[in-house]
Formats: C-alpha cells, structure tokens, sequence
C-alpha cells in the first residue's frame, strides 16, 4: 500500500505549561503520513528558546494518555532540531495523533505541541488515516 500524503500542524508553545519557551510557529512543524499499519511522524522544531535542553518527543494516539516514544534530542544552540519517530501495528481507519516535544527529565512537562492539542483539552491532534 503506498503511503497517503502527509498531515501536518504547525508547533506551538503549549498554552497549560508557563515557563514562557517560545519558538517560530510559523517554520516549526509535525507531520504524519501512514504506510500500511505504520505511521511516520516527523517534528521540526525552529528558534525554540530551549537551545541545549533535552527534550523527549511524546504522542497521544486518539485521545489516550501520553506516551514517551524514547527519541531523546537536544535542540542546536539556535534552538532548531528535526527529530522522527515510528508508530507500528495500528488498525486501519482514522486516527488523531498529537505530537509534544516534552522536558526529557520530567516528561510531563510539555514545552511544545502540535497545534491542534494547543487547548485545554490537549485534543485533538493531527488527524490521519489509512
């Protein structure tokens, strides 16, 4: 099965953390594509205000609890990084995927989000399917 066109959503501070990170939205992104019962999530992050910072990507697939995906990085010194990760074994159909660039030593503090989650319901993402 060839994989559908990518979904994506800019990145964002997220509005429920206050340590005021900042970042350029306008070129910082997620995005998803799916092939078969795998999808493919990729994060640019550009001039976050967290340059050196370890950072843990983390998802929340169809409204479920967080999940740290174990892709550590740490954002160069002018705060701009491109990271992926993959996600097996989903069903076919529709999903929602949000994607967070999360503080790697408290991974609940969430610095960055995808745009859609940035509402105090933190849903309901990037939507793809297949």
């Amino acid at each position: 099965m060839a994989p559908l066109a990518p979904a994506a959503q800019q990145m964002q501070p997220w509005v429920g953390n206050s340590p005021a990170q900042t970042i350029d939205s306008a070129n910082s992104y997620a995005f998803v594509w799916a092939a078969g019962p795998t999808a493919h999530v990729v994060m640019h992050l550009e001039a976050s205000s967290l340059a050196g910072k370890s950072l843990q990507m983390c998802y929340k697939l169809d409204g479920k609890a967080p999940v740290p995906t174990g892709t550590v990085f740490t954002p160069d010194m002018k705060g701009s990084i491109t990271t992926d990760f993959a996600l097996g074994g989903l069903s076919s159909g529709q999903h929602n995927i949000v994607v967070e660039a999360n503080d790697n030593q408290n991974l609940t503090t969430c610095y960055y989000i995808s745009s859609g989650a940035n509402n105090g319901s933190a849903a309901p993402g990037i939507s793809f399917g297949f």
